[in-house]
């Protein structure tokens, strides 16, 4: 039965902006000291700011054991939860003349357009929009990301690749 405490309603991209964010780094420096598995949420919580429940945490991991991030991370007494590998960050990234960009992935695909780690904008089939419509400026981080669908039928967000504005 699932205790409510570990139902959490959330954004679809935690994860990738977790790992925007560095997390893999921290993971990686706590994961070899044996951390009760609540420890390590208090730890990546506190240090992300965002309150994360063990089965979120088990995903962050399952996930960044998936693309390599932390390929040492595994799991005893519990399994890691089977994931789906998620859009690869897209490539070609680049900014200039008052836009951002970044190669199509194909012929169909949906870009997800960030300012700082906050959603601003989602064009289909479309690779470009103008800095002045997602509210950046010099200085601010432009993530893009691909989304794509799970078994489910479900948005899954890709991973992000991210510039600086000049």
């Amino acid at each position: 039965m699932i205790n409510l405490t570990d139902i959490r309603i959330t954004t679809d991209d935690i994860i990738p902006r977790l790992r925007d964010m560095g997390v893999a780094t921290q993971l990686n420096n706590w994961i070899p000291k044996n951390c009760p598995e609540e420890v390590l949420r208090w730890i990546i919580s506190e240090w992300a700011n965002i309150d994360i429940n063990l089965l979120q945490l088990k995903q962050l991991i399952a996930e960044l054991r998936l693309v390599n991030d932390i390929p040492q991370a595994s799991s005893s007494g519990d399994a890691l939860p089977v994931v789906e590998a998620r859009p690869s960050a897209p490539t070609g990234i680049g900014c200039g003349n008052g836009n951002v960009w970044a190669n199509a992935p194909g012929e169909t695909y949906t870009f997800r357009f960030y300012t700082n780690g906050i959603l601003k904008t989602t064009l289909t089939n479309y690779y470009i929009t103008d800095l002045a419509s997602i509210g950046a400026v010099s200085g601010d981080t432009v993530q893009i990301c691909t989304t794509g669908t799970d078994l489910n039928g479900d948005t899954l967000c890709g991973w992000w690749a991210k510039i600086v504005v000049p």
